[in-house]
């Protein structure tokens, strides 16, 4: 019988213990998974990109979890978010909890129904900053800076179609500066993303994915940070060239290739390649509509 206390849940040592191995036989191959076991996650957010990404990345290995979020779910949340009609006017943080308890092989599970504090992240080596304006995230970032103690910390934009995927070592200076340049004031971001604006499961579920490899990819120690951007449903663009090779879904259309025209797939098997190209983000600009000033485009997080 598992405890149980308000707010926490823990398995029974051996149920866990027992069974753990059985639960994750399939992804072994894939990552370092005495790695992942060891490490404690916590969620910020648990709407459109949080509640996907939160299960995925517990469907990967991660089993120690916190999650916060003062939300309910409403009506509007159906359409793109894990939660139904059953779960209307409830707590998204507890239903998260509950989730990560059924749906995944978790060991401990803790849960805030409120705003994210500081001290929310201490002894969470995993940060998944899944809120829906530039304010929270820089909360979120500065607290995982000061705090010191997370070594992955994956950030997820969509809204018009795109998505923007970081995933980074914020103990790392080159990628924590790199990460910074793009968390600009909510005032002056009306072309940035927002977590709520994305209509769909697509984008969510896409950076579910992007997640769990990138997981797969820190767990075994093959890269410090990555910078992922693309229009859903068609392309998908590597842009930092830092994870090595992913095999998931970042591809890339030749230099030649015109804006609006169809995009030939070639999968990304040497990023640094492409990130050699001296205009590839002069082309990835004009396919993709960006004014190369625009802020929809920053610099690539680079380790």
């Amino acid at each position: 019988m598992a405890t149980s206390e308000s707010n926490k849940w823990v398995r029974p040592a051996e149920e866990f213990d027992g069974q753990v191995g059985s639960a994750f036989q399939r992804f072994a191959d894939h990552a370092n998974l005495s790695k992942l076991l060891s490490l404690r996650a916590v969620a910020v957010g648990c709407g459109s990109v949080g509640s996907w990404c939160t299960l995925a990345a517990a469907k990967t290995g991660l089993t120690d979890w916190l999650v916060v979020d003062f939300d309910r779910v409403e009506i509007q949340n159906v359409a793109n978010q894990i939660w139904g009609p059953g779960h209307l006017g409830k707590s998204k943080s507890s239903l998260m909890a509950g989730l990560l308890r059924s749906a995944g092989f978790s060991k401990a599970v803790e849960f805030h129904d409120r705003a994210f504090e500081d001290t929310d992240l201490a002894g969470r080596q995993i940060v998944l900053s899944c809120v829906d304006n530039m304010k929270a995230r820089k909360q979120v970032f500065d607290a995982a800076v000061e705090i010191g103690d997370a070594k992955f910390m994956f950030d997820a934009r969509t809204g018009g179609g795109f998505l923007k995927v970081f995933m980074f070592d914020p103990s790392d200076p080159k990628s924590r500066s790199a990460y910074a340049k793009t968390l600009h004031t909510d005032g002056a971001a009306a072309a940035e993303f927002k977590c709520t604006d994305i209509g769909g499961v697509s984008a969510p579920m896409m950076a579910a994915a992007a997640l769990s490899t990138g997981l797969a990819k820190f767990s075994s120690g093959e890269w410090k940070s990555v910078y992922l951007y693309g229009r859903v449903g068609t392309d998908f663009v590597l842009i930092s060239n830092t994870l090595g090779s992913m095999k998931m879904v970042p591809f890339i259309a030749p230099a030649t290739q015109k804006p609006g025209a169809p995009v030939p797939v070639e999968p990304v098997s040497r990023p640094k390649a492409y990130m050699e190209e001296p205009d590839i983000l002069k082309n990835l600009q004009a396919r993709m509509g960006v004014k190369p000033t625009s802020p929809d485009l920053p610099s690539p997080v680079s380790a």
